[in-house]
Protein backbone atom coordinates (compact mmCIF):
# COMPACT_ATOMS: atom_id res chain seq x y z
CA UNK A 1 0.00 0.00 0.00
CA UNK A 2 1.32 3.42 -0.88
CA UNK A 3 -0.16 6.75 0.17
CA UNK A 4 0.74 10.40 0.39
CA UNK A 5 -0.15 12.21 3.62
CA UNK A 6 -0.08 15.99 4.01
CA UNK A 7 0.99 16.78 7.55
CA UNK A 8 0.99 20.53 7.07
CA UNK A 9 -2.26 21.11 8.93
CA UNK A 10 -1.45 18.73 11.78
CA UNK A 11 2.14 19.64 12.42
CA UNK A 12 1.51 20.20 16.14
CA UNK A 13 -0.81 17.23 16.73
CA UNK A 14 -0.49 13.47 16.63
CA UNK A 15 -2.22 12.33 13.45
CA UNK A 16 -4.19 9.04 13.24
CA UNK A 17 -3.98 7.05 10.05
CA UNK A 18 -7.12 5.03 9.14
CA UNK A 19 -6.77 2.33 6.46
CA UNK A 20 -9.87 0.45 5.31
CA UNK A 21 -10.43 -2.37 2.85
CA UNK A 22 -13.41 -0.51 1.35
CA UNK A 23 -13.79 2.89 -0.25
CA UNK A 24 -15.45 5.76 1.54
CA UNK A 25 -19.22 5.14 1.30
CA UNK A 26 -20.07 8.81 0.85
CA UNK A 27 -23.42 10.13 2.08
CA UNK A 28 -25.41 7.37 3.80
CA UNK A 29 -28.88 6.85 2.26
CA UNK A 30 -31.55 7.12 4.96
CA UNK A 31 -35.31 7.15 5.35
CA UNK A 32 -36.71 9.81 7.69
CA UNK A 33 -40.03 10.10 9.47
CA UNK A 34 -42.63 12.59 8.33
CA UNK A 35 -42.17 14.64 11.50
CA UNK A 36 -38.41 14.84 10.86
CA UNK A 37 -39.03 16.04 7.31
CA UNK A 38 -41.54 18.66 8.50
CA UNK A 39 -39.39 20.06 11.32
CA UNK A 40 -36.12 20.11 9.37
CA UNK A 41 -37.74 21.11 6.09
CA UNK A 42 -36.20 18.32 4.01
CA UNK A 43 -37.45 16.28 1.10
CA UNK A 44 -36.25 13.31 -0.91
CA UNK A 45 -32.77 14.03 -2.24
CA UNK A 46 -31.77 16.46 0.53
CA UNK A 47 -28.23 16.05 1.89
CA UNK A 48 -27.65 16.63 5.59
CA UNK A 49 -25.11 15.92 8.29
CA UNK A 50 -26.09 14.18 11.52
CA UNK A 51 -24.00 13.45 14.56
CA UNK A 52 -23.83 9.80 15.64
CA UNK A 53 -22.13 9.76 19.00
CA UNK A 54 -19.46 12.42 18.43
CA UNK A 55 -18.94 11.73 14.72
CA UNK A 56 -20.63 13.81 12.01
CA UNK A 57 -22.02 11.55 9.26
CA UNK A 58 -23.20 12.86 5.88
CA UNK A 59 -26.61 11.48 4.86
CA UNK A 60 -28.93 11.75 1.89
CA UNK A 61 -32.72 11.41 2.28
CA UNK A 62 -34.02 8.69 -0.04
CA UNK A 63 -37.51 8.25 1.41
CA UNK A 64 -39.99 9.84 3.83
CA UNK A 65 -42.08 7.38 5.87
CA UNK A 66 -45.10 8.20 8.07
CA UNK A 67 -43.35 7.06 11.25
CA UNK A 68 -40.32 5.10 12.38
CA UNK A 69 -40.43 1.70 14.10
CA UNK A 70 -40.44 1.96 17.91
CA UNK A 71 -40.69 5.77 17.61
CA UNK A 72 -44.33 6.53 16.73
CA UNK A 73 -44.86 10.17 15.86
CA UNK A 74 -41.28 11.09 16.79
CA UNK A 75 -38.29 12.42 14.86
CA UNK A 76 -36.61 9.31 13.46
CA UNK A 77 -33.95 8.39 10.90
CA UNK A 78 -33.54 4.89 9.44
CA UNK A 79 -30.13 3.89 8.07
CA UNK A 80 -28.35 0.69 7.06
CA UNK A 81 -26.10 -0.44 9.92
CA UNK A 82 -23.25 -1.59 7.65
CA UNK A 83 -23.11 1.66 5.67
CA UNK A 84 -23.40 3.71 8.86
CA UNK A 85 -20.53 1.79 10.48
CA UNK A 86 -18.35 2.29 7.39
CA UNK A 87 -19.09 6.01 7.27
CA UNK A 88 -17.94 6.32 10.86
CA UNK A 89 -14.96 4.00 10.39
CA UNK A 90 -13.42 6.11 7.61
CA UNK A 91 -13.33 9.05 10.07
CA UNK A 92 -11.59 6.96 12.71
CA UNK A 93 -14.61 6.23 14.90
CA UNK A 94 -14.62 2.44 15.38
CA UNK A 95 -17.20 2.27 18.17
CA UNK A 96 -20.31 0.20 17.51
CA UNK A 97 -23.29 2.53 16.84
CA UNK A 98 -25.99 0.17 18.15
CA UNK A 99 -27.00 0.41 21.82
CA UNK A 100 -30.21 -1.67 21.73
CA UNK A 101 -31.63 -4.66 19.89
CA UNK A 102 -35.14 -5.71 18.92
CA UNK A 103 -35.68 -9.47 18.79
CA UNK A 104 -38.95 -10.80 17.40
CA UNK A 105 -40.56 -14.13 18.32
CA UNK A 106 -37.76 -15.86 20.30
CA UNK A 107 -37.64 -19.61 19.70
CA UNK A 108 -37.70 -20.49 23.41
CA UNK A 109 -39.36 -18.87 26.43
CA UNK A 110 -37.27 -17.23 29.10
CA UNK A 111 -35.28 -15.07 26.69
CA UNK A 112 -35.33 -12.17 29.14
CA UNK A 113 -33.82 -14.30 31.94
CA UNK A 114 -31.03 -15.55 29.69
CA UNK A 115 -30.28 -12.05 28.41
CA UNK A 116 -30.10 -10.76 31.98
CA UNK A 117 -27.74 -13.60 32.92
CA UNK A 118 -25.46 -12.60 30.02
CA UNK A 119 -25.37 -9.00 31.33
CA UNK A 120 -26.88 -7.59 28.12
CA UNK A 121 -28.61 -4.79 29.98
CA UNK A 122 -32.28 -4.11 30.56
CA UNK A 123 -34.54 -6.49 28.65
CA UNK A 124 -38.10 -5.56 27.72
CA UNK A 125 -40.52 -8.26 26.53
CA UNK A 126 -44.05 -8.09 25.19
CA UNK A 127 -45.29 -10.41 27.95
CA UNK A 128 -43.83 -8.22 30.67
CA UNK A 129 -45.21 -5.06 29.07
CA UNK A 130 -48.64 -6.66 28.73
CA UNK A 131 -48.60 -7.62 32.41
CA UNK A 132 -47.45 -4.11 33.38
CA UNK A 133 -50.16 -2.38 31.34
CA UNK A 134 -52.99 -4.63 32.52
CA UNK A 135 -52.12 -5.05 36.22
CA UNK A 136 -51.76 -2.72 39.12
CA UNK A 137 -54.27 -0.25 40.56
CA UNK A 138 -53.73 2.35 37.81
CA UNK A 139 -54.07 0.04 34.82
CA UNK A 140 -56.35 -2.79 35.97
CA UNK A 141 -59.46 -0.61 36.05
CA UNK A 142 -60.15 -0.63 32.31
CA UNK A 143 -59.85 -4.42 31.76
CA UNK A 144 -61.96 -5.05 34.87
CA UNK A 145 -64.60 -2.62 33.66
CA UNK A 146 -64.67 -4.24 30.22
CA UNK A 147 -65.13 -7.67 31.81
CA UNK A 148 -68.10 -6.37 33.79
CA UNK A 149 -69.81 -4.78 30.79
CA UNK A 150 -71.28 -8.00 29.37
CA UNK A 151 -72.68 -9.39 32.68
CA UNK A 152 -74.07 -5.97 33.57
CA UNK A 153 -75.70 -5.61 30.15
CA UNK A 154 -77.19 -9.11 30.44
CA UNK A 155 -78.65 -8.35 33.88
CA UNK A 156 -80.10 -5.06 32.66
CA UNK A 157 -81.62 -6.83 29.66
CA UNK A 158 -83.29 -9.52 31.79
CA UNK A 159 -84.52 -6.99 34.35
CA UNK A 160 -85.92 -4.77 31.60
CA UNK A 161 -87.64 -7.70 29.90
CA UNK A 162 -89.26 -8.86 33.14
CA UNK A 163 -90.47 -5.35 34.01
CA UNK A 164 -91.77 -4.70 30.49
CA UNK A 165 -93.62 -8.00 30.19
CA UNK A 166 -95.09 -7.71 33.69
CA UNK A 167 -96.38 -4.18 33.05
CA UNK A 168 -97.74 -5.17 29.63
CA UNK A 169 -99.59 -8.22 30.92
CA UNK A 170 -101.02 -6.37 33.89
CA UNK A 171 -102.42 -3.78 31.48
CA UNK A 172 -103.84 -6.58 29.30
CA UNK A 173 -105.26 -8.67 32.14
CA UNK A 174 -108.84 -7.89 31.09
CA UNK A 175 -108.05 -8.91 27.51
CA UNK A 176 -106.59 -12.22 28.69
CA UNK A 177 -109.64 -12.85 30.90
CA UNK A 178 -111.98 -12.22 27.97
CA UNK A 179 -110.03 -14.66 25.82
CA UNK A 180 -110.40 -17.23 28.59
CA UNK A 181 -114.13 -16.46 28.73
CA UNK A 182 -114.41 -17.04 24.96
CA UNK A 183 -113.04 -20.54 25.43
CA UNK A 184 -109.34 -20.05 24.57
CA UNK A 185 -107.12 -22.35 26.62
CA UNK A 186 -104.35 -21.07 28.81
CA UNK A 187 -101.79 -22.95 26.72
CA UNK A 188 -102.88 -21.14 23.56
CA UNK A 189 -102.82 -17.78 25.35
CA UNK A 190 -99.33 -18.45 26.67
CA UNK A 191 -98.14 -19.44 23.19
CA UNK A 192 -99.57 -16.28 21.63
CA UNK A 193 -98.10 -13.97 24.25
CA UNK A 194 -94.73 -15.71 24.15
CA UNK A 195 -94.65 -15.43 20.35
CA UNK A 196 -95.53 -11.74 20.48
CA UNK A 197 -92.76 -10.87 22.91
CA UNK A 198 -90.24 -13.10 21.10
CA UNK A 199 -91.05 -11.25 17.88
CA UNK A 200 -90.21 -7.99 19.63
CA UNK A 201 -87.04 -9.21 21.37
CA UNK A 202 -85.36 -10.86 18.38
CA UNK A 203 -85.18 -7.71 16.16
CA UNK A 204 -84.03 -5.66 19.14
CA UNK A 205 -81.16 -8.06 19.89
CA UNK A 206 -80.16 -8.15 16.22
CA UNK A 207 -80.21 -4.35 16.05
CA UNK A 208 -78.13 -4.14 19.23
CA UNK A 209 -75.53 -6.52 17.75
CA UNK A 210 -75.36 -4.46 14.56
CA UNK A 211 -74.96 -1.20 16.50
CA UNK A 212 -72.27 -2.80 18.69
CA UNK A 213 -70.32 -4.03 15.66
CA UNK A 214 -70.53 -0.62 14.00
CA UNK A 215 -69.47 1.20 17.18
CA UNK A 216 -66.55 -1.20 17.63
CA UNK A 217 -65.27 -0.53 14.12
CA UNK A 218 -65.79 3.24 14.21
CA UNK A 219 -65.41 4.36 17.84
CA UNK A 220 -63.11 1.78 19.48
CA UNK A 221 -59.97 2.61 17.43
CA UNK A 222 -60.43 6.29 18.29
CA UNK A 223 -60.41 5.50 22.04
CA UNK A 224 -57.05 3.68 21.92
CA UNK A 225 -54.20 6.14 22.47
CA UNK A 226 -50.47 5.81 23.04
CA UNK A 227 -48.64 6.96 26.17
CA UNK A 228 -48.15 10.39 24.60
CA UNK A 229 -51.83 10.72 23.66
CA UNK A 230 -51.18 10.31 19.94
CA UNK A 231 -52.54 7.58 17.70
CA UNK A 232 -50.82 4.24 18.36
CA UNK A 233 -48.44 2.69 15.85
CA UNK A 234 -49.39 0.26 14.47
CA UNK A 235 -52.98 1.45 14.44
CA UNK A 236 -55.52 -0.35 16.63
CA UNK A 237 -57.50 -2.95 14.68
CA UNK A 238 -61.13 -3.58 15.73
CA UNK A 239 -62.04 -7.18 16.42
CA UNK A 240 -65.66 -8.36 16.49
CA UNK A 241 -65.85 -12.19 16.77
CA UNK A 242 -69.16 -13.02 15.15
CA UNK A 243 -69.26 -16.72 16.28
CA UNK A 244 -68.79 -15.72 19.93
CA UNK A 245 -71.24 -12.84 19.56
CA UNK A 246 -73.81 -15.14 17.94
CA UNK A 247 -73.46 -17.58 20.84
CA UNK A 248 -73.87 -14.72 23.35
CA UNK A 249 -76.96 -13.44 21.52
CA UNK A 250 -78.44 -16.94 21.54
CA UNK A 251 -77.87 -17.21 25.30
CA UNK A 252 -79.40 -13.76 25.87
CA UNK A 253 -82.40 -14.61 23.69
CA UNK A 254 -82.93 -17.91 25.50
CA UNK A 255 -82.67 -16.22 28.90
CA UNK A 256 -85.06 -13.46 27.83
CA UNK A 257 -87.58 -15.98 26.50
CA UNK A 258 -87.33 -17.97 29.73
CA UNK A 259 -88.00 -14.82 31.76
CA UNK A 260 -90.93 -13.96 29.47
CA UNK A 261 -92.31 -17.49 29.80
CA UNK A 262 -92.21 -17.34 33.60
CA UNK A 263 -93.95 -13.96 33.69
CA UNK A 264 -96.55 -15.06 31.12
CA UNK A 265 -97.38 -18.23 33.05
CA UNK A 266 -97.82 -16.31 36.30
CA UNK A 267 -99.89 -13.49 34.79
CA UNK A 268 -102.11 -15.80 32.72
CA UNK A 269 -102.83 -17.88 35.81
CA UNK A 270 -103.89 -14.75 37.67
CA UNK A 271 -106.23 -13.63 34.88
CA UNK A 272 -109.61 -15.01 36.02
CA UNK A 273 -113.27 -14.03 35.87
CA UNK A 274 -112.75 -11.25 38.41
CA UNK A 275 -111.01 -9.19 35.74
CA UNK A 276 -114.15 -9.23 33.59
CA UNK A 277 -115.80 -6.92 36.11
CA UNK A 278 -112.97 -4.41 35.75
CA UNK A 279 -113.68 -1.58 33.33
CA UNK A 280 -111.34 -1.72 30.32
Amino acid sequence: MAATVDLGSVAYAAPNLVATAFPAPGPVPVAVSARFADEVGTDIGSQLSVTVGITPVPIVVTDVVPTGPSAPGAVAVLADLDLLSRARAVTGDLTFPVDAWWVGDPARPGAADRATALHLGTVTTREAETARLTSGPLHAGLPAALRLVVPAAALLLLAGVVLHVTCDLQARAVEVARLRGLGMSRRDIRAVLLGQHAGVLLPLLAAGAAVGALATRVVAPLLVRSDSGAAPVPAAQPHWPWPAEAALLAVLLAGSLLAVAVVVVVQVRRADAAHLRVAP
